[in-house]
Protein backbone atom coordinates (compact mmCIF):
# COMPACT_ATOMS: atom_id res chain seq x y z
CA UNK A 1 0.00 0.00 0.00
CA UNK A 2 2.78 2.40 0.92
CA UNK A 3 4.60 1.56 -2.28
CA UNK A 4 1.52 2.47 -4.32
CA UNK A 5 1.19 5.79 -2.54
CA UNK A 6 4.86 6.57 -3.13
CA UNK A 7 4.58 5.65 -6.82
CA UNK A 8 1.42 7.71 -7.24
CA UNK A 9 3.03 10.71 -5.56
CA UNK A 10 6.08 10.40 -7.83
CA UNK A 11 3.90 10.26 -10.96
CA UNK A 12 1.90 13.34 -9.90
CA UNK A 13 5.13 15.23 -9.15
CA UNK A 14 6.53 14.42 -12.58
CA UNK A 15 3.31 15.54 -14.28
CA UNK A 16 3.44 18.86 -12.42
CA UNK A 17 7.07 19.39 -13.43
CA UNK A 18 6.31 18.69 -17.11
CA UNK A 19 3.28 20.98 -17.01
CA UNK A 20 5.38 23.81 -15.55
CA UNK A 21 8.11 23.39 -18.15
CA UNK A 22 5.55 23.38 -20.96
CA UNK A 23 3.94 26.58 -19.67
CA UNK A 24 7.29 28.32 -19.33
CA UNK A 25 8.27 27.23 -22.84
CA UNK A 26 5.05 28.71 -24.27
CA UNK A 27 5.64 32.01 -22.44
CA UNK A 28 9.21 32.19 -23.71
CA UNK A 29 8.09 31.45 -27.25
CA UNK A 30 5.33 34.08 -27.08
CA UNK A 31 7.77 36.63 -25.67
CA UNK A 32 10.32 35.95 -28.41
CA UNK A 33 7.66 36.48 -31.08
CA UNK A 34 6.93 40.07 -29.93
CA UNK A 35 8.60 42.48 -32.36
CA UNK A 36 9.75 45.98 -31.43
CA UNK A 37 7.85 48.61 -33.39
CA UNK A 38 9.87 50.79 -35.78
CA UNK A 39 8.68 54.33 -36.57
CA UNK A 40 10.03 57.43 -38.31
CA UNK A 41 11.06 60.10 -35.79
CA UNK A 42 8.47 62.59 -37.03
CA UNK A 43 5.72 59.96 -36.61
CA UNK A 44 6.44 59.35 -32.93
CA UNK A 45 4.21 60.72 -30.21
CA UNK A 46 5.62 63.65 -28.24
CA UNK A 47 6.24 61.39 -25.23
CA UNK A 48 8.31 59.01 -27.36
CA UNK A 49 10.21 61.88 -28.99
CA UNK A 50 11.08 63.21 -25.53
CA UNK A 51 12.82 59.90 -24.87
CA UNK A 52 15.10 60.26 -27.88
CA UNK A 53 18.10 62.41 -26.89
CA UNK A 54 20.42 64.32 -29.22
CA UNK A 55 23.90 65.73 -28.72
CA UNK A 56 25.49 67.82 -31.49
CA UNK A 57 29.18 68.16 -30.71
CA UNK A 58 31.41 70.69 -32.45
CA UNK A 59 34.95 69.85 -33.57
CA UNK A 60 37.22 72.66 -34.76
CA UNK A 61 39.22 72.02 -37.92
CA UNK A 62 42.91 72.80 -38.28
CA UNK A 63 42.00 75.29 -41.02
CA UNK A 64 39.41 78.03 -40.64
CA UNK A 65 36.07 77.05 -42.14
CA UNK A 66 36.70 73.33 -41.79
CA UNK A 67 34.78 72.78 -38.54
CA UNK A 68 32.40 69.85 -38.33
CA UNK A 69 29.63 68.59 -36.06
CA UNK A 70 29.14 65.00 -34.91
CA UNK A 71 25.76 63.79 -33.72
CA UNK A 72 25.02 61.25 -30.98
CA UNK A 73 21.46 59.86 -30.86
CA UNK A 74 20.46 58.09 -27.63
CA UNK A 75 17.19 56.20 -28.10
CA UNK A 76 15.68 55.70 -24.66
CA UNK A 77 12.19 54.97 -26.03
CA UNK A 78 10.62 51.52 -26.35
CA UNK A 79 10.56 51.76 -30.15
CA UNK A 80 13.17 51.53 -32.88
CA UNK A 81 13.45 55.02 -34.38
CA UNK A 82 14.21 55.72 -38.03
CA UNK A 83 15.75 58.90 -39.48
CA UNK A 84 16.26 60.25 -42.99
CA UNK A 85 19.65 61.85 -42.33
CA UNK A 86 19.34 64.50 -45.03
CA UNK A 87 16.31 65.91 -43.19
CA UNK A 88 18.44 67.04 -40.24
CA UNK A 89 18.96 70.81 -40.58
CA UNK A 90 20.52 73.71 -38.69
CA UNK A 91 18.49 76.93 -38.82
CA UNK A 92 20.24 80.20 -38.08
CA UNK A 93 22.27 82.86 -39.85
CA UNK A 94 22.61 80.33 -42.68
CA UNK A 95 20.24 77.39 -42.99
CA UNK A 96 22.47 74.33 -43.27
CA UNK A 97 21.35 70.95 -44.57
CA UNK A 98 22.92 67.73 -43.39
CA UNK A 99 26.00 66.43 -45.21
CA UNK A 100 24.72 62.89 -44.70
CA UNK A 101 21.98 61.04 -46.59
CA UNK A 102 20.17 57.73 -46.37
CA UNK A 103 18.07 56.09 -43.68
CA UNK A 104 19.39 55.35 -40.19
CA UNK A 105 17.61 53.20 -37.60
CA UNK A 106 18.47 53.57 -33.92
CA UNK A 107 17.26 50.56 -31.96
CA UNK A 108 15.56 50.90 -28.61
CA UNK A 109 17.95 51.56 -25.71
CA UNK A 110 20.89 52.02 -28.10
CA UNK A 111 23.21 54.93 -28.99
CA UNK A 112 24.47 55.81 -32.46
CA UNK A 113 27.19 58.31 -33.39
CA UNK A 114 27.03 59.97 -36.81
CA UNK A 115 30.30 61.69 -37.62
CA UNK A 116 30.30 64.76 -39.84
CA UNK A 117 26.55 65.30 -39.91
CA UNK A 118 27.59 68.88 -40.80
CA UNK A 119 30.98 69.56 -42.41
CA UNK A 120 33.13 72.53 -43.45
CA UNK A 121 31.25 74.97 -41.23
CA UNK A 122 32.41 78.57 -41.06
CA UNK A 123 33.28 79.96 -37.61
CA UNK A 124 30.66 82.71 -37.98
CA UNK A 125 27.84 80.15 -37.81
CA UNK A 126 28.66 79.51 -34.15
CA UNK A 127 28.61 83.19 -33.20
CA UNK A 128 24.85 83.50 -33.82
CA UNK A 129 21.89 81.61 -32.30
CA UNK A 130 20.72 78.48 -34.11
CA UNK A 131 18.34 75.55 -33.90
CA UNK A 132 18.89 71.93 -34.93
CA UNK A 133 15.70 70.39 -36.35
CA UNK A 134 14.36 67.32 -38.09
CA UNK A 135 12.63 68.48 -41.30
CA UNK A 136 11.45 71.80 -39.81
CA UNK A 137 11.02 73.62 -36.51
CA UNK A 138 7.99 71.49 -35.62
CA UNK A 139 10.57 68.86 -34.64
CA UNK A 140 13.19 70.69 -32.59
CA UNK A 141 16.29 68.68 -31.62
CA UNK A 142 18.51 71.20 -29.76
CA UNK A 143 19.50 74.86 -29.71
CA UNK A 144 22.99 75.69 -30.95
CA UNK A 145 25.03 76.10 -27.80
CA UNK A 146 28.81 76.49 -27.84
CA UNK A 147 30.78 73.23 -28.16
CA UNK A 148 28.00 70.80 -27.25
CA UNK A 149 24.32 71.24 -28.09
CA UNK A 150 22.11 68.78 -26.21
CA UNK A 151 18.36 68.28 -26.57
CA UNK A 152 17.93 69.09 -22.88
CA UNK A 153 18.64 72.74 -23.69
CA UNK A 154 15.27 73.07 -25.49
CA UNK A 155 13.87 74.04 -22.08
CA UNK A 156 16.45 76.81 -21.68
CA UNK A 157 14.35 79.99 -21.84
CA UNK A 158 17.38 82.20 -22.54
CA UNK A 159 18.50 80.18 -25.57
CA UNK A 160 14.94 80.08 -26.85
CA UNK A 161 14.53 83.85 -26.45
CA UNK A 162 17.85 84.59 -28.17
CA UNK A 163 17.01 82.32 -31.10
CA UNK A 164 13.53 83.71 -31.73
CA UNK A 165 14.73 87.30 -31.41
CA UNK A 166 17.57 86.64 -33.85
CA UNK A 167 15.33 84.94 -36.43
CA UNK A 168 12.73 87.71 -36.18
CA UNK A 169 15.35 90.38 -36.94
CA UNK A 170 17.75 88.41 -39.15
CA UNK A 171 16.72 90.25 -42.32
CA UNK A 172 17.02 93.58 -40.51
CA UNK A 173 20.63 92.80 -39.61
CA UNK A 174 21.42 91.90 -43.21
CA UNK A 175 19.78 95.06 -44.52
CA UNK A 176 21.62 97.28 -42.03
CA UNK A 177 24.95 95.65 -42.89
CA UNK A 178 24.40 96.26 -46.59
CA UNK A 179 23.36 99.86 -45.96
CA UNK A 180 26.47 100.55 -43.92
CA UNK A 181 28.65 99.50 -46.86
CA UNK A 182 27.30 102.22 -49.17
CA UNK A 183 30.11 104.62 -50.13
CA UNK A 184 29.09 108.25 -50.03
CA UNK A 185 31.82 109.86 -52.12
CA UNK A 186 30.05 113.17 -52.54
CA UNK A 187 32.15 116.33 -51.94
CA UNK A 188 30.31 118.67 -49.54
CA UNK A 189 32.17 121.67 -50.85
CA UNK A 190 30.67 121.17 -54.31
CA UNK A 191 27.08 120.28 -53.26
CA UNK A 192 25.53 123.21 -55.12
CA UNK A 193 27.46 122.53 -58.33
CA UNK A 194 26.88 118.76 -58.34
CA UNK A 195 23.26 118.62 -57.15
CA UNK A 196 21.91 117.64 -60.55
CA UNK A 197 24.55 114.91 -60.94
CA UNK A 198 23.77 113.48 -57.52
CA UNK A 199 20.06 113.48 -58.32
CA UNK A 200 20.69 111.65 -61.58
CA UNK A 201 22.93 109.11 -59.83
CA UNK A 202 20.34 108.50 -57.14
CA UNK A 203 17.66 107.96 -59.76
CA UNK A 204 19.91 105.53 -61.61
CA UNK A 205 20.71 103.61 -58.39
CA UNK A 206 17.01 103.37 -57.51
CA UNK A 207 16.12 102.10 -60.96
CA UNK A 208 18.95 99.56 -60.81
CA UNK A 209 17.75 98.26 -57.44
CA UNK A 210 14.21 97.97 -58.75
CA UNK A 211 15.42 96.23 -61.91
CA UNK A 212 17.37 93.67 -59.84
CA UNK A 213 14.14 92.66 -58.06
CA UNK A 214 11.79 92.99 -61.03
CA UNK A 215 12.66 89.48 -62.24
CA UNK A 216 11.62 87.96 -58.91
CA UNK A 217 7.96 87.59 -58.12
CA UNK A 218 8.83 85.87 -54.82
CA UNK A 219 11.59 87.17 -52.54
CA UNK A 220 10.83 85.46 -49.19
CA UNK A 221 9.21 82.40 -47.61
CA UNK A 222 6.11 84.39 -46.63
CA UNK A 223 5.66 85.71 -50.16
CA UNK A 224 5.82 82.10 -51.38
CA UNK A 225 3.06 81.18 -48.91
CA UNK A 226 0.94 84.12 -50.09
CA UNK A 227 1.36 83.10 -53.73
CA UNK A 228 0.32 79.50 -53.07
CA UNK A 229 -2.66 80.63 -51.01
CA UNK A 230 -3.79 82.96 -53.79
CA UNK A 231 -3.67 80.04 -56.24
CA UNK A 232 -5.00 77.22 -54.02
CA UNK A 233 -7.44 79.24 -51.96
CA UNK A 234 -7.61 79.87 -48.18
CA UNK A 235 -6.85 77.06 -45.75
CA UNK A 236 -9.87 75.22 -44.37
CA UNK A 237 -10.96 74.88 -40.75
CA UNK A 238 -8.17 73.39 -38.63
CA UNK A 239 -5.65 73.91 -41.44
CA UNK A 240 -2.91 76.47 -42.04
CA UNK A 241 -0.24 77.26 -44.61
CA UNK A 242 3.36 77.24 -43.45
CA UNK A 243 6.89 77.06 -44.91
CA UNK A 244 10.21 75.38 -44.36
CA UNK A 245 12.98 77.87 -43.61
CA UNK A 246 15.36 78.97 -46.35
CA UNK A 247 15.64 77.98 -49.99
CA UNK A 248 16.03 74.42 -51.18
CA UNK A 249 18.13 73.10 -54.06
CA UNK A 250 16.44 71.50 -57.08
CA UNK A 251 17.67 70.76 -60.61
CA UNK A 252 15.87 73.91 -61.74
CA UNK A 253 17.54 76.11 -59.13
CA UNK A 254 16.73 77.19 -55.59
CA UNK A 255 13.12 77.26 -54.49
CA UNK A 256 10.87 77.83 -51.48
CA UNK A 257 8.99 75.01 -49.74
CA UNK A 258 5.36 75.71 -48.80
CA UNK A 259 3.17 73.20 -46.94
CA UNK A 260 -0.43 72.93 -45.80
CA UNK A 261 -0.84 71.40 -42.34
CA UNK A 262 -4.01 70.16 -40.69
CA UNK A 263 -4.88 69.08 -37.17
CA UNK A 264 -4.37 65.40 -36.35
CA UNK A 265 -6.69 64.10 -33.59
CA UNK A 266 -4.54 61.00 -33.05
CA UNK A 267 -1.25 62.85 -32.51
CA UNK A 268 -0.11 66.19 -31.22
CA UNK A 269 1.63 66.66 -34.58
CA UNK A 270 0.08 68.27 -37.66
CA UNK A 271 -0.91 66.20 -40.70
CA UNK A 272 0.71 67.17 -44.00
CA UNK A 273 -2.18 68.04 -46.33
CA UNK A 274 -0.10 69.22 -49.26
CA UNK A 275 3.22 70.67 -50.39
CA UNK A 276 4.40 73.02 -53.12
CA UNK A 277 7.73 74.11 -54.59
CA UNK A 278 7.80 77.84 -55.38
CA UNK A 279 10.52 79.41 -57.54
CA UNK A 280 11.50 83.09 -57.33
CA UNK A 281 9.98 83.75 -60.78
CA UNK A 282 6.58 82.69 -59.46
CA UNK A 283 6.50 79.16 -60.88
CA UNK A 284 4.63 76.77 -58.55
CA UNK A 285 5.07 73.00 -58.76
CA UNK A 286 3.07 70.49 -56.74
CA UNK A 287 5.24 68.54 -54.28
CA UNK A 288 8.11 69.42 -51.95
CA UNK A 289 11.53 70.46 -53.33
CA UNK A 290 13.24 67.29 -52.11
CA UNK A 291 10.90 65.21 -54.30
CA UNK A 292 10.88 67.36 -57.44
CA UNK A 293 13.84 65.57 -59.06
CA UNK A 294 12.83 62.05 -58.05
Amino acid sequence: MNKRRILLTAIISLLLVFAGCSSQSKQTKTSSNVKTETKMYNKLSKDDRDNVKFNFKRYDGAIKGQNQINLTIDNQSNKNVKFDLEDIVLLGSDNLKSDKSGMKTVKTNKKVIIKGIFKDIDDDIFSDPGLFCYKNDSFKLAYLDSKSSKSDNLSDSELKKEYHHFMAHKDDVTTNSESSNVDDSGDSSNDSNNSSTITDNNTTDTNSANDSKSGNVVNSEQEAVNLVESQEGPAGDGEHYTYMYGMWDTSKGKAYWVALHGENPDYDLPTNMGAWTVYPDGTILSGQPTDIDK
